[in-house]
């Protein structure tokens, strides 16, 4: 029962902030700010899941604290489904983050404070009945879960990632063509790493002993988004092919239909400026792990997109 609990806690945590994101997102013009409307709504919430959760595990007993957070449940059990209802959706540009707030916690506010507040109590719970049993297999189970619930959405092409990466620009990097420019903006390596760690990219070593950082701790791009250069590469679902771009189509190429290796891009903590361009191709075999190395998926909107992603730029840009 708890395992459960805890497993499809956060599986419907990482799947309701991406679905309601995407829901909303055509109604209110697809701007990076709804993006950044929406996460900070969901990430207050969840904050004030665990204060939920800490506040009563401090006021009530444990059987008391498992009738109110029922009685919360089954509340927000009676408001689903969590789709907004199309009623609310905006005839005008008037205070469009605040009428994002109030439609959010009108479709899903209180099912996700409820799920938010789930897993650190049934944690506790756990802890209470069997004192002298680890719960970190617990905390693995809510690392699995939500884990799954983001491979329910695909890799980007990697036209896609390039798109996203440039968002609208047009320079070696989003910030322009200036090295320093973006080893400031970024979590690579500035070009002091080559005298203080010579063989920095053998030995994974970073300048300032980060190596990653959390998201959001440099500026986003154009397009609101986080660490599309640095931190660490990001697998894209395309095949690698050398010459495949000099005969795909002009625009949405979706890679080679077979190969040996993944492309990945956008370079990792320990990349110099050259690995973090925009147009750098990197590529390895599916089956690789480095500390280094992650990914991101894409999230595609109800609505089909006016401005379909062109095939990877030069190699110089």
């Amino acid at each position: 029962m708890f395992a459960t609990a805890i497993f499809l806690g956060a599986f419907l945590l990482l799947q309701i902030q991406p679905l309601l994101s995407k829901f909303i997102l055509p109604w209110f013009g697809g701007c990076p700010a709804v993006w950044t409307t929406t996460m900070l709504f969901f990430q207050t919430l969840l904050f004030g899941g665990y204060v939920y959760a800490h506040l009563l595990q401090r006021a009530l007993a444990p059987r008391r604290q498992a009738v109110v957070h029922l009685a919360l449940a089954l509340l927000a059990v009676c408001l689903l489904p969590v789709v907004p209802d199309a009623r609310r959706k905006p005839t005008d540009s008037s205070m469009p983050t605040w009428r994002i707030l109030a439609l959010l916690t009108a479709a899903v506010g209180l099912p996700y404070f409820v799920l938010a507040a789930t897993s650190p109590l049934v944690q506790a719970w756990f802890s209470r009945c069997w004192p002298g049993r680890s719960p970190y297999r617990l905390y693995a189970l809510s690392n699995a879960g939500s884990l799954l619930a983001l491979l329910s959405y695909r890799l980007p092409t990697e036209a896609e990632w390039e798109y996203a990466c440039r968002a609208g620009t047009t320079a070696r990097y989003a910030t322009g063509d200036d090295p320093a420019a973006i080893a400031r903006r970024a979590n690579i390596v500035d070009q002091s790493g080559r005298t203080e760690f010579p063989h920095v990219q053998e030995i994974m070593m970073p300048t300032d002993g980060k190596f990653t950082v959390p998201v959001g701790s440099y500026p986003a791009n154009g397009f609101g988004l986080c660490d599309m250069h640095g931190n660490v590469w990001q697998w894209c679902a395309d095949w690698y092919g050398k010459d495949y771009y000099g005969k795909s189509p002009v625009d949405d190429p979706a890679g080679p239909e077979s190969g040996r290796q993944r492309v990945r891009r956008g370079g990792g903590w320990n990349s110099f400026p050259l690995y973090a361009r925009a147009s750098f191709r990197n590529w390895n075999t599916p089956v690789s792990r480095c500390v280094n190395l992650g990914f991101r998926v894409l999230l595609e909107s109800n609505e089909s997109a006016t401005r379909p992603a062109p095939a990877p730029g030069r190699p110089d840009r």
